[in-house]
């Protein structure tokens, strides 16, 4: 009976437009472009702003997928989400800036900002793009560079809250627990923003523990800003998540990460729905339930709360607080009881949602892979392990020739009376025939 899993599948034909900006090929923005475009989700234009002219087009005899960066609005908003990278204020200039704030506030565009430390954020304080931020930038660390740099013998390591665990771009699987755990055990990086603080309006999902021990910053942040939804992921060194495993955990992390920010068609802002996530989880693991609510002319309907009721056998009420922008409204409960939790709301119309709730399977209950144990087994069997990123080796490791190995086994035939009485019994027959026959 533990063979069997129910869950939900959200299919769609519809590719997400993606603008990848930065200054340089930094080595987070290789592993992003090599992943990405496998992802046949997405459908990206990396643009390096090192091959633009003051302009901001390309320069002659370059081969930017982009011919231009982006001026107003409306070139902005031909994208489903931008990820802006460690770009220099002089490139993305003031004009371009405030044009990118209008197509994130009032078009939707989704943001992604991932800091490099040399032109993001410290160019940017007091400057358009600021209004953006999910985070107060702290330009007083690092001598006014707005980095958290740690020394080689004491790297930082990232935390993930509980909020964390169960946002999509951490999601590995039902329990929140294992979330946090699995990403928080993450290889440690050496800088970060100096990000002093969220936003009001901003949840943090994962924080770093500056040198000195002081108290941790937010590195990882996410905010519902006018219309659309930006996320701050604080240091450019996530592809030390590749370590050992490859790809599965980076791009894991940034996939999702990409797919949430990004505007979505079957979530407008101007118009109606329920979300509920994730789609499955375990008992006392939290679901978040997002709606949005707009009138018949799709003007947002203000409120102080909304209630909707979450039905699991019996039913119950839960109410939603005021989200990030006017009409959205954000809450979550904990359940307790295993089962198909359907959460409705019923005005203007009926809207629903569900979560599928069930206790882990043994085969997910250490879902990690116990290198120790995998060694000392191939040390015994004169084998060897290997780990992915080796996996094109193996052919040539296996032996071609053959192995012949004997082996004696001992056992005691004395150990019934029956056998041995038999024994005796045949040894005394065959003593008394040959005294009968004379042969003796």
């Amino acid at each position: 009976e533990n063979n069997r899993a129910d869950t939900t599948v959200e299919v769609s034909d519809r590719k997400a437009k993606v603008l990848v900006i930065d200054h340089a090929p930094r080595w987070d923005l290789r592993f992003i472009d090599h992943a990405i475009r496998r992802d046949t989700t997405f459908e990206p234009t990396v643009l390096l702003t090192t091959t633009l002219d003051g302009s901001g087009k390309a320069a002659t005899g370059t081969s930017a997928e982009s011919t231009e960066l982006p001026q107003d609005a409306e070139a902005w908003a031909a994208y489903d989400l931008v990820v802006l990278g460690d770009v220099p204020a002089s490139i993305l200039d003031a004009r371009r800036q405030e044009a990118l704030v209008e197509a994130v506030t009032r078009r939707g565009v989704g943001l992604v900002l991932q800091p490099g430390g040399d032109h993001l954020p410290q160019e940017y304080v007091k400057a358009p793009l600021e209004a953006v931020f999910p985070v107060k930038i702290d330009t007083a660390a690092g001598a006014g560079t707005a980095v958290l740099a740690a020394a080689d013998f004491k790297p930082l390591t990232m935390l993930v809250t509980a909020r964390g665990a169960m946002h999509p771009a951490f999601a590995l699987s039902g329990d929140a627990s294992r979330n946090r755990q699995k990403w928080s055990e993450m290889p440690p990086f050496f800088r970060a923003a100096a990000a002093q603080a969220p936003k009001p309006s901003a949840t943090v999902l994962a924080e770093v523990q500056p040198p000195g021990g002081r108290d941790p910053r937010p590195l990882v942040v996410e905010a519902l800003i006018g219309n659309g939804r930006v996320l701050w992921i604080g240091t450019d060194e996530t592809f030390r998540w590749r370590r050992n495993v490859g790809d599965p955990l980076f791009w894991r992390f940034w996939g999702q990460a990409l797919r949430t920010a990004a505007r979505r068609q079957d979530r407008p802002f101007d118009a109606t729905w329920l979300v509920v996530s994730p789609a499955r989880c375990e008992p006392g693991s939290p679901v978040f339930v997002e709606l949005n609510l707009v009138d018949k002319d799709k003007k947002p309907i203000l409120a102080s709360t909304q209630t909707v009721v979450v039905k699991a056998g019996s039913e119950q009420s839960l109410a939603l607080q005021p989200g990030g922008r006017p009409g959205l409204y954000t809450g979550s409960f904990t359940p307790e009881s295993t089962g198909r939790h359907v959460v409705t709301h019923d005005a203007p119309t009926k809207l629903s949602g569900e979560v599928m709730v069930a206790e882990p399977t043994r085969e997910r209950a250490q879902p990690g892979v116990d290198r120790e144990t995998l060694q000392s087994l191939a040390d015994l069997s004169g084998g060897a392990m290997i780990e992915v990123a080796e996996f094109s080796s193996l052919p040539y490791r296996l032996a071609t020739t053959s192995i012949e190995t004997r082996a004696s086994l001992e056992d005691d035939i004395w150990d019934t009376w029956p056998v041995l009485l038999l024994l005796v019994g045949l040894f005394c027959l065959d003593v008394g025939i040959r005294r009968l026959s004379g042969s003796s």
